[in-house]
């Protein structure tokens, strides 16, 4: 028997024998844990661009948003 044939059947039994309340759970959990990170991000960068990007740049010297303001 193929290693993968097996690997499916195992897979095939696991998933008969679960609680599918539970597997919903646990993707729940892992679309919210996503979302956290990704609303993070976005807060992370609008913070950044706000306080230290570079608002000013002459004769390659420049001047963040923070020094600027």
């Amino acid at each position: 028997m193929n290693p993968i044939v097996k690997l499916r059947a195992k897979a095939a039994a696991w998933y008969q024998t679960t609680d599918k309340s539970a597997l919903t759970n646990l993707v729940f959990l892992g679309a919210i844990g996503l979302s956290t990170l990704l609303l993070a991000g976005v807060l992370a960068v609008g913070w950044w661009s706000d306080n230290y990007a570079s608002a000013v740049a002459v004769n390659g010297s420049s001047i963040s948003v923070g020094e600027a303001k």
